[in-house]
């Protein structure tokens, strides 16, 4: 089946999944507070209608056709209209800056604006900044326009270009990730397969389309396997109705895995006394029974308090949840324990945007705590793929601690209009992440960090500080941080507070909490990894440059923004 889906287009896929599933629901969404969906048939008379619509707009083979909105049902519509009209997609995260945006519609050539409602304005003076840029539509235009228009001649070969995605970045303009037809088929249906995704599954998420994580996992999984998935507008969007729609798979990053767990740990902190014992319990004894540790007294206890404590925490999330699947950062090995411990696995990827993304993922079948999974099967040799680690010396090796290189059809096309950078990242076929790993002795992959992140003491010591960051980030009171002490004797944490958990407490008394649970989280660490002080900062945003469009900290950013204060932090 999956090398069967292999040799597919992203069309192709979508004209197979249409004919086996026609009448079954593939997207549910919310209209007001109603929950509505659309079957796959319904799905192929929007796009065959919407690709005449674009082919009468202009819209030929290779064209680019911008979606700058907020995260909706309409974009998978969408999607496939401009795939049957043989052009690219282009979508823009819609909360970076108008200036990064323009950069975006001019760098692409976008010969079409398309977008909600909500960003129309914005996108009208996106159009004066970008001259060749004509024609703009808010997505009810053109699903609503009716033409006679015959439809678009000429279908999508495998190794046309299908999307172009900007990478958020932490410095410059963001790059164009050229991905084929192929790039995006060969990756979604290995992934899915490793999941054991079935048609009975039901994804959501809050990651939006010009994330491929979330391109990749639910625009294509219905059609790979014939299952649904929810899309969420937003936060309150989901919060509200993901007890309706019930989804068994759940996608995330370690930003959305945090807030998850913090929210769910202020419920209890809130709660009485006896609620949080009996939480806290019921979690003890989910861990014990994993372990197959319970003794016969613990057994029915456990039962009953997974059935009338643990269950409620897990009916907030619709009660069905199979697993998280979690990509971006490395998850903490407590992060992890702690959503297993609730009975909704959050299971730990890795990969990035130029390998179509997934890498290597922990399944439920085959998983380890605190690594990034096994390698996806598209880095085999009989899948015509490889992958090497590079050592600080230049000598690589699948035993070596280094770089992750990376070969195979998942590796993308290249950077669109940019074969410097594109040089710089693929050799002689080879893709190098910039993420430092090992394979440890199951097999597993162990991340360390950025390659570019690494900072070394002024006694030589050498670290990478996400390591350190996402421990800290397990204290309720830290939404964000930042480890620094490149040429120092220690290193230091930059966090941000959580400001509903610590109001109403003077700054002294923060500071003196702060640096309790510092202390706390990094206590198991070695000495030189353990953060002499702490400085609070305000609130890192999209807004004011310092959080990429993935909610990634840009490290440098921040110590650019705040280095009067960070060197006054050094000198203590």
């Amino acid at each position: 089946m999956v090398n069967q889906v292999e040799r597919l287009t992203l069309c192709q896929l979508f004209d197979q999944a249409v004919q086996e599933h026609r009448d079954r629901e593939a997207i549910f969404y919310s209209e007001g507070r109603s929950v509505k969906s659309i079957t796959f048939a319904e799905w192929k008379q929007i796009v065959d209608k919407t690709a005449k619509v674009l082919a009468s707009l202009g819209v030929e083979k290779g064209d680019r056709v911008a979606m700058i909105s907020e995260k909706c049902y309409e974009m998978p519509l969408l999607f496939f209209s401009i795939w049957a009209c043989n052009a690219v997609a282009v979508p823009v995260c819609e909360t970076i800056t108008e200036e990064s945006q323009a950069y975006i519609l001019e760098n692409s050539d976008a010969k079409i604006a398309l977008c909600s409602d909500r960003f129309k304005d914005r996108v009208d003076r996106l159009a004066e900044w970008v001259p060749e840029l004509t024609q703009v539509f808010t997505y009810g235009q053109v699903l609503e326009m009716d033409v006679d228009t015959p439809c678009p001649n000429g279908k999508p070969e495998l190794e046309d270009l299908a999307i172009l995605v900007y990478t958020s970045g932490s410095t410059g303009h963001p790059k164009g990730v050229m991905l084929s037809h192929r790039n995006m088929m060969v990756n979604s249906s290995i992934a899915i397969e490793a999941m054991d995704v079935s048609i009975i599954d039901r994804s959501a998420s809050l990651l939006p389309y010009w994330h491929c994580f979330a391109l990749s996992t639910e625009m294509f999984c219905p059609l790979v396997r014939g299952c649904s998935v929810y899309v969420a507008r937003d936060k309150l969007d989901f919060q509200r109705n993901i007890k309706h729609v019930k989804p068994t798979i759940v996608l995330s990053v370690p930003r959305i895995a945090e807030t998850i767990r913090s929210a769910i740990l202020k419920k209890a902190k809130d709660s009485s006394a006896l609620k949080r014992y009996l939480l806290l319990k019921g979690m003890k004894l989910a861990r014990k029974s994993r372990e197959k540790r319970l003794n016969l007294l613990e057994r029915p206890l456990f039962a009953s308090l997974d059935k009338k404590v643990l269950q409620k925490v897990r009916d907030t999330f619709g009660g069905n949840i199979r697993m998280f699947v979690g990509g971006g950062a490395p998850l903490d090995k407590e992060l992890q324990d702690f959503f297993m411990d609730i009975g909704m696995p959050m299971l730990q990827g890795y990969g990035l945007t130029e390998a179509s993304p997934v890498i290597s993922a922990n399944t439920l079948a085959n998983a380890q705590l605190g690594t990034s999974g096994r390698l996806m099967s598209w880095l085999t040799e009989e899948e015509g793929g490889d992958f090497t680690f590079e050592a600080e010396d230049g000598s690589r090796g699948k035993h070596l601690t280094g770089e992750l290189l990376v070969k195979g059809d998942c590796v993308m096309m290249g950077y669109w209009k940019n074969p410097e950078e594109t040089a710089k990242a693929i050799e002689e076929g080879w893709l190098h992440t910039r993420d430092m790993g090992r394979l440890n002795e199951d097999g597993f992959l162990d991340l360390m960090g950025r390659k570019s992140s690494l900072v070394c003491l002024k006694n030589g010591e050498k670290f990478y500080p996400e390591v350190i960051e996402e421990r800290i980030k397990l204290s309720m009171y830290i939404s964000q941080c930042v480890v620094v002490g490149e040429g120092q004797t220690h290193c230091y944490a930059i966090v941000n507070v959580d400001g509903q958990m610590l109001n109403g407490h003077p700054n002294d008394v923060k500071l003196a909490i702060l640096r309790g649970e510092v202390e706390r989280l990094c206590a198991h660490m070695d000495r030189y990894m353990r953060p002499k002080d702490v400085l609070i900062l305000p609130p890192f945003t999209q807004e004011n440059g310092l959080l990429t469009g993935s909610l990634k900290v840009r490290r440098h950013k921040v110590e650019e923004s705040f280095r009067d204060r960070i060197q006054q932090l050094y000198q203590g």
